[in-house]
């Protein structure tokens, strides 16, 4: 069975993951139920228009508890919930029940990650052909959806690990924006993001290497030593930037002095947070889109999430 849901007039619903788990229009905010509800949207919506089984299902709504503890019944209640409530916040989508899969099909104008990433591919490809401007538009256009902690509130295995591979992609944009914005003289009020960033990853390399940039441009020396000293097993990009620093090397105020060393960048990988469960069926891969000017490979629109041990800032080829 599938059920079409109507869409209203007005401003396009957004189904909002990139924070709490509920429906914006405009200004209002709609709730979309209870937790379990909530969870099996995320799931289905996370799927990307696949088929998923009952018993995954079972793993993403009941946060990874035995899945055979739940009948089949459980989750068609949920699904009629799912349902009424795409209708009540007027998305237009379509819940399938294929055997013992269910399949939701929604179009990307009401899906926030989707529009998220479509409107940092557009903004990477104009940094990469000069076009900053309308490329920060974009990217601060982008980073707008997001609303705090994505999924906030939801818990279990599967969603912590899509969790966290959304937070990266949110990540990866900050780091995006810091770096053209930078570029541009505005090096100043990006040193408190890519401070937060730095503080929450001594990892983080990308962020590293641009707020160390923010504090020489900002004639702070000594901070930008510190941010160093604060990376463990600091790489020797890092190492060769402080030492420019110390000799005042007058071509690091250049804008392609930000760029992370190496062209091009390494590719931004598309996998899923939810792989496909062990013995099931392979099906063909949609072909992908490659941006050939950034070296960033997407994936075929559906919700897919990626991950990059570093990032391109807008390196021009």
């Amino acid at each position: 069975m599938t059920a079409e849901i109507a869409v209203r007039e007005g401003p396009p619903p957004v189904l909002s993951l990139l924070g709490p788990v509920e429906v914006l229009r405009g200004d209002s905010r709609f709730s979309l139920g209870g937790p379990q509800v909530k969870r099996m949207i995320v799931a289905l919506v996370e799927a990307g228009g696949k088929p998923l089984s009952h018993d995954r299902l079972k793993e993403w709504v009941w946060q990874g508890r035995p899945a055979d503890g739940y009948p089949a019944d459980a989750l068609h209640g949920l699904a009629s919930a799912v349902r009424k409530a795409f209708k009540d916040a007027g998305i237009t989508a379509a819940l399938g029940k294929e055997g013992l899969s269910y399949r939701l099909r929604i179009a990307d104008e009401h899906v926030d990650v989707r529009l998220f990433r479509e409107e940092v591919r557009q903004a990477v490809h104009l940094l990469a052909t000069g076009e900053d401007t309308p490329a920060v538009r974009m990217l601060s256009q982008a980073l707008a959806r997001s609303k705090g902690e994505p999924l906030t509130g939801l818990d279990g295995r599967l969603m912590g690990r899509y969790r966290e591979a959304l937070s990266t992609e949110v990540t990866q944009a900050r780091l995006v924006l810091a770096a053209a914005r930078i570029k541009g003289g505005d090096h100043s009020e990006q040193i408190a993001p890519l401070k937060a960033v730095v503080e929450q990853d001594r990892n983080n390399v990308a962020a590293a290497w641009l707020l160390m940039h923010a504090y020489f441009r900002d004639h702070r020396w000594e901070l930008a030593h510190r941010v160093l000293q604060g990376v463990p097993s600091a790489p020797e990009f890092l190492r060769d930037l402080e030492r420019r620093m110390l000799k005042s090397d007058p071509d690091l105020y250049r804008p392609e002095a930000i760029d992370l060393p190496g062209t091009p960048a390494p590719p931004v990988t598309v996998t899923r947070a939810d792989p496909p469960e062990p013995g099931a069926p392979q099906q063909p891969a949609a072909p992908g889109r490659r941006d050939t000017v950034t070296n960033n490979t997407y994936g075929d629109g559906a919700i897919h999430s990626y991950h990059a041990d570093t990032i391109n800032l807008g390196n021009r080829p």
